[in-house]
């Protein structure tokens, strides 16, 4: 069981997330991403999935985009992570993109699970 002192940290890390994307996108002339409900809870349930059966796994996407990543780091350098792999790039730096949510779990083993929607 996670104490609340884990919910707050995480919570400040998904709005990170989100805000070092922005960051990336204003550098690109891209307009900024807005969190979406949605997908910051299909985010949040994707994490905690990956993190509670500790594999990285994409979901089944029917529309937009995810990245994920095992990572023990900071939301800053996960982004950059993500910016220095082709694949995740293009996700970030799609136009077509308008809406995100983000989410980071820590597993029983201590990794950290990260997942980022697009739509």
């Amino acid at each position: 069981m996670y104490c609340l002192c884990f919910f707050i940290t995480y919570h400040l890390w998904f709005n990170q997330t989100v805000e070092y994307h922005n960051i990336v996108r204003l550098q690109y002339g891209l307009s900024v991403l807005e969190i979406d409900d949605q997908l910051m809870n299909e985010a949040i349930e994707h994490s905690m999935w990956m993190a509670e059966n500790e594999t990285l796994q994409h979901a089944n996407i029917r529309h937009g985009a995810e990245n994920i990543a095992v990572a023990n780091v900071s939301p800053q350098s996960v982004v950059q992570m993500w910016m220095n792999s082709d694949g995740h790039r293009r996700n970030i730096l799609n136009s077509r993109y308008t809406k995100i949510g983000c989410a980071v779990y820590k597993s029983r083993s201590g990794r950290y699970y990260w997942c980022a929607r697009f739509r």
